[in-house]
């Protein structure tokens, strides 16, 4: 399979950290026996960022409604490491030997990460409503009594009172009663999640040495922690003028939007959504919706993504888009069908089969390394890393067991949670990939999750009762995929090659801030709810209208429309892996194919619909700085893109502090999203 090889002349790593360390193909796998451990000051000034991080996080999503945790590259934790370099320079000015380490700074950054990603919008924070919801809302929808009565209730709170106040709040936060209801359930999902992670870090374990020693995949979304983590980079970044030019105008913009809510007199700059589509006339507003956006935040991180993946993404965006104005053409489309389903192009059957055909292509490349893998792990061959490939495989047999079971003590039949969870587990394999080579600012993949894909394989017919339900749950941890754990889990450990620590004090940093993370996200989350109530207006609805009414409306719908496979679905579905097919194969036959399969994928899974013009724009700069100037004017002029992204993530954080200081909403971005 194609990969993107790191070539100069493309700019796919074009960081200022490549003057600073050359040495960037050392493989991960040498620092199992060699470098050090995780530094004592590193590790403590990590755990206890983590569980401050995630309560700002959680808090600030849930009731003060400034969402951070939806970009692959987390604002609020870019802001911190911003903010801790700042004080590490005025420390190490004075007491040098308090400094910390370029290591210390990266175990900080992957920590809050890791953190951040699990207990993020797209993942933990959608738990609680949903294992919640139907206990409560069955007095407004009757038919959610006989769901309410299949959901187990070992895996939630049944008392009355504590149900009550979950969603009408007024019940205090060191009520000895409610924490005992609490308890069970804390355990047992803390449990369910820990075994998705540590099948997701072992798949890691075992993939890392092919694609980022073997393909040297370009990870883009760890160059801007790379350059502020190593010092060398970061003091030839802050030297850079480009750097302040871009980060000063974008700070300043940023500040006058926000400002204006308090000071209407100031200028307000419309930066982010614009739905241009509502003013299509047909056949063009079969297109609709049809975004335009503007993120220095988003440009930033474009910067370093390889030109090719550029391409490949936006050119298939448009190609989507023509295809929605044909089918308006030639009466196939009504011209407002928006992104319904089941209607042409029949993009969400064409990505579920897209993704099944990728999956398969990821899995057939790595073939011969898996192989490889195995025989060391058997002791077949000698190497030096077969200890963490023994590891891995047992972390892997054991966490795919562990969820398995739970699923069928909860009421799913053995064969249907296995299938479902290798099909969860291959998907988050192309969702790996795509962060590894994409590296966008955001990975919504709304058009595709794995519930969708197992009952278009399966049809609802052949499922029980209780399956529909589990099956439905299930949803919490895939809507989106916004918060990506694997793909993260994954840029950590291409990290760490830049530095001297050992792999195991890295896997139990993962482990470890990743645990912190969630039990911290369990007790804000839980004191929120109680205190003000999920369903009033004192909370953002948002974890409640998708970890409630979207996921509990699809079960009663499987519930009550049980469906057979359908052949035209499997169709189209056959169509998508076809297409897969025949670009990997295309990139085999043609070293110069700019037509990538992750683009496809990723631009026909909603993904894209929200930047793609920053992706055409991105693409076109890069092009030109590339051809006209080369790789070192590329590579100068990478600061005026950092100091945008860096300045942008610091006004979020800045104003999201001060907008739950003063109790007034203050926004860096001013959008007209439209219908």
């Amino acid at each position: 399979m194609q990969s993107s090889v790191s070539h100069p002349d493309d700019g796919t790593v074009a960081s200022p950290t490549l003057e600073c360390d050359g040495n960037l193909s050392r493989s991960v796998n040498s620092r199992l026996l060699s470098g050090a451990g995780l530094s004592k000051r590193g590790a403590a000034v990590a755990l206890i960022l983590v569980p401050l991080h995630t309560a700002w996080l959680v808090y600030g999503e849930i009731v003060l409604r400034v969402t951070t945790s939806s970009a692959s590259l987390v604002p609020s934790v870019i802001a911190v490491l911003v903010i801790l370099t700042m004080l590490n320079a005025v420390v190490g000015s004075r007491r040098p030997d308090w400094k910390l380490t370029s290591t210390d700074l990266f175990v900080c950054y992957a920590a809050l990460t890791l953190s951040a990603i699990i207990t993020g919008f797209d993942f933990f924070q959608l738990l609680l409503p949903s294992i919640m919801f139907p206990a409560y809302y069955e007095q407004f929808v009757p038919a959610l009594r006989a769901l309410n009565d299949l959901w187990p209730r070992w895996l939630r709170p049944t008392q009355s009172d504590i149900v009550y106040s979950f969603f009408n709040g007024g019940r205090g936060v060191l009520d000895v009663e409610l924490w005992r209801a609490w308890s069970v359930p804390i355990f047992i999902w803390t449990g369910f999640i820990t075994a998705l992670l540590i099948v997701m870090l072992s798949m890691n374990l075992l993939i890392k040495e092919q694609w980022i020693r073997h393909e040297r995949l370009s990870f883009p979304i760890v160059q801007i922690p790379l350059t502020l983590c190593e010092e060398g980079a970061r003091q030839q970044l802050f030297r850079s003028r480009l750097f302040w030019v871009s980060f000063v105008v974008v700070f300043a913009t940023l500040s006058s939007n926000a400002l204006s809510a308090l000071f209407p007199y100031l200028p307000r700059i419309q930066i982010d959504l614009n739905n241009i589509g509502r003013y299509f006339a047909s056949p063009f507003s079969g297109a609709a919706p049809f975004y335009l956006s503007w993120s220095p935040f988003a440009i930033g991180l474009l910067y370093f993504v390889p030109l090719d993946v550029l391409f490949s993404c936006w050119f298939f965006f448009v190609v989507r888009k023509a295809l929605e104005v044909l089918g308006v053409v030639y009466g196939w489309r009504a011209p407002d069908a928006g992104n319904s389903a089941n209607v042409f192009p029949f993009v969400r059957e064409i990505v579920q089969g897209a993704w099944v055909g990728l999956s398969i292509v990821l899995v057939w490349s790595l073939r011969r390394h898996l192989i490889h893998v195995w025989q060391i792990a058997t002791g077949k061959q000698s190497d030096r890393n077969r200890t963490i490939y023994r590891l891995a495989y047992v972390g892997l047999i054991t966490g795919f067991a562990s969820l398995m079971l739970f699923e069928w003590i909860a009421g799913m039949r053995l064969w249907l949670a296995a299938t479902y969870f290798f099909l969860f587990f291959v998907s988050t394999l192309v969702m790996t990939r795509i962060f590894a080579e994409v590296g966008a600012p955001s990975t919504d993949f709304y058009f595709f999750n794995v519930e969708n894909l197992t009952v278009s394989l399966l049809g609802t017919q052949a499922l029980r009762a209780p399956e529909v339900v589990m099956l439905g749950q299930c949803y919490w941890f895939n809507h989106g995929y916004r918060q990506h754990p694997m793909g993260q889990q994954l840029a950590v450990l291409k990290m760490m090659d830049r530095f001297s620590v050992r792999l195991f004090g890295v896997l139990g940093l993962v482990l470890a801030s990743m645990m912190v993370g969630v039990i911290t996200a369990f007790l804000v989350s839980i004191a929120a709810y109680h205190s003000l109530g999920a369903a009033t207006a004192k909370v953002n609805g948002g974890q409640v209208a998708l970890g409630g009414w979207e996921i509990w409306n699809r079960i009663l719908s499987w519930q009550n429309n049980p469906q057979p496979p359908q052949a035209s679905t499997l169709t189209i579905m056959g169509i998508g892996g076809i297409i897969v097919f025949g670009l990997a194969k295309l990139g085999d036959l043609w070293l110069g194919n700019p037509f990538r399969p992750v683009g496809f994928v990723f631009a026909f899974s909603y993904a894209l619909d929200y930047n793609w013009n920053l992706f055409l724009g991105v693409w076109l700069v890069k092009l030109l700085i590339l051809r006209l100037g080369g790789f070192k004017v590329f590579q100068h002029l990478a600061p005026l893109f950092i100091g945008a992204l860096l300045a942008d993530a610091l006004a979020q954080v800045v104003f999201g502090v001060l907008s739950a200081t003063v109790g007034v909403a203050l926004p860096v971005y001013l959008s007209r999203s439209g219908s």
